[in-house]
């Protein structure tokens, strides 16, 4: 059997599933690589495919050991691919190098094959494996990977190309070259890296994605009688093996092609996302717990604990995003004090990663950033405990302290009455503040209990001297023009209650409230959180103090 024709290969023209960016300088190409593309007339099958073909069933290891071996006689194999030759010595693929030199993660080849395999297009050839290792290598470098439990990952996808030219050379049931090519990249990594693969890759890993794009000129007959597929099954592994297999060999012989394509290959590294607990403190009126963004990305407020946390964290481990997630969040003009807000950072795209024993020395940095946010007990946490914190959400209590201001003066019976409160069922209705943006719905909370006492001049003036916001001087002038006026409340309550509604009633839509209990009308002067009820962070394992 013969090739049934031969088809004038361009390398100008192989080129059409580049875009600008990725094309090539066309005269680095050997000046004889058109000429030898056009006179094809074998089909060429390197050592790495005759193992695929002879030994089918093998696992990655006994596969590497076969590898390793270079004195094996393939003869026979080649010989039982329909014009089969060995891959001649100067058969190798031309792999150069194309992409942005600047991008740490990405890197472009392009391949060229010239007298290459023709079952897996010369991918499988010492000189293309080896110029892909190099540019994994060079991306890697850019990566911590921990001394305990550290090491890479490897994915591969690849155009159907290579699942059909086995079928055409009647070799379809040979070793996937998918499988190969990640056993043989994996060894070649790990001998140079001294890291082990990981199956179910973790933070601590590298992963080392590889795609690999063609033309699509060795599928277009699949979409022609007697195949007649759609291009979207040619692209469906099992619905594309299923007509192979059982496609008459005359029709698959019938389309055999000249072995000449250009090739992409994009090597890309990342990490999976890692995850930072702890408790931050919120010691000012005018930060928000998330940036607060208007039209044009103008910033409402001067700064966000996420920005101060997260923003430090990103250029510390040089991470492509980072997102902060609290159990709850305090409004703008309320503090976080006491042990501070249970928080976590998702960390994505890190280069570096930080030991356990370097987390106190990253908190003290952030620390010194301002002093309006405060974090502690930063550690790592794992998936399950961000389950453990998201489920807590509705089921733990809440501590607040607040000012409220009255009408009348305050009397011991008013004090009283407050101080009576446990285990009060309110009938909240969403607030008009947040109706806007929340769904008008009537939930039922309860507070827990509550300690009321007159607001004394001397604890104004200590509170304001400790103050970073500048605002409460005139706080300090509306507290002494009306301190028999005023008290401080302590609220103990479940999670999600409403309190400055539970206060001020929001025109009847709390029921009972603050003002309803003394019979007064009431207003709430400032709110803080004192504490939030749960433990927070546990205690999870984090890379050791190495890191190679």
């Amino acid at each position: 059997m013969g090739w049934k024709g031969k088809r004038k290969f361009k390398v100008k023209d192989s080129a059409c599933c580049l875009d600008k960016k990725q094309k090539l300088d066309e005269d680095k190409v050997p000046s004889n690589a058109e000429e030898e593309m056009q006179e094809i007339a074998d089909v060429f099958v390197c050592r790495i495919c005759c193992i695929r073909i002879q030994h089918r069933s093998v696992n990655a290891s006994r596969f590497i050991e076969l590898y390793k071996d270079d004195s094996a006689d393939y003869s026979d194999v080649i010989s039982s691919v329909p014009n089969g030759k060995a891959v001649p010595e100067d058969g190798e693929a031309v792999v150069e190098v194309g992409g942005d030199e600047e991008d740490i993660t990405t890197r472009k080849l392009r391949t060229i094959p010239l007298k290459c395999c023709y079952l897996c297009g010369g991918l499988l050839q010492p000189n293309s494996l080896n110029t892909i290792l190099k540019h994994a290598l060079e991306r890697v470098k850019y990566y911590d990977i921990p001394s305990d439990g550290g090491g890479f990952h490897v994915s591969l996808s690849h155009p159907t190309e290579l699942l059909i030219r086995p079928y055409l050379c009647k070799h379809g049931s040979m070793t996937p070259f998918k499988e190969v090519f990640k056993w043989l990249l994996s060894h070649l990594l790990q001998e140079k890296l001294g890291k082990p693969y990981s199956r179910h890759p973790t933070f601590k890993d590298v992963k080392i994605e590889i795609k690999l794009q063609f033309s699509s000129a060795d599928t277009a007959w699949l979409i022609k009688s007697p195949f007649n597929l759609k291009q979207e099954s040619i692209n469906r592994v099992v619905q594309l093996l299923q007509a192979l297999s059982s496609a008459p060999p005359e029709e698959l012989e019938k389309n055999v092609r000249s072995p000449g394509f250009s090739l992409i290959t994009s090597i890309t590294t990342s990490r999976e996302p890692f995850y930072l607990g702890g408790r931050y403190l919120k010691l000012s009126r005018r930060i928000s717990q998330t940036p607060w963004l208007v039209e044009d990305d103008e910033q409402m407020v001067e700064t966000s604990v996420e920005e101060v946390v997260g923003g430090t964290l990103k250029r510390e481990v040089n991470a492509d995003e980072i997102r902060l997630h609290a159990s709850g969040r305090e409004d703008i003009d309320v503090r976080m004090l006491g042990e501070g807000r249970p928080f976590y950072i998702q960390i994505t795209g890190s280069r570096r990663l930080p030991p356990s024993d370097a987390l106190p020395a990253l908190q003290d940095t952030i620390n010194t950033i301002t002093p309006k946010v405060q974090i502690t007990s930063l550690a790592y946490v794992t998936v399950k405990d961000l389950e453990v914190l998201k489920e807590s959400q509705d089921s733990k209590e809440k501590e607040y302290r607040c000012v409220i201001k009255t009408r009348s003066s305050i009397t011991a019976a008013v004090l009283e009455k407050l101080n009576a409160v446990s285990n009060l069922v309110l009938s909240q209705k969403t607030p008009l503040r947040v109706l806007h943006r929340r769904t008008p719905l009537t939930r039922n909370k309860t507070i827990i209990s509550v300690t009321a006492c007159v607001l004394r001049q001397e604890e104004v003036e200590i509170a304001v001297s400790q103050t970073i916001d500048r605002e409460d001087e005139k706080f300090e002038k509306t507290v002494l023009e009306n301190l028999n006026r005023l008290m401080v409340v302590d609220i103990r309550s479940e999670a999600g209650t409403y309190i400055k509604e539970f206060v001020h009633g929001d025109f009847g839509r709390t029921s009972p409230n603050v003002g309803t209990l003394i019979g007064d009308t009431c207003d709430i002067l400032q709110l803080d959180v004192s504490n939030v009820s749960m433990v927070w962070p546990p205690t999870s394992g984090g890379p050791s103090s190495g890191t190679d």
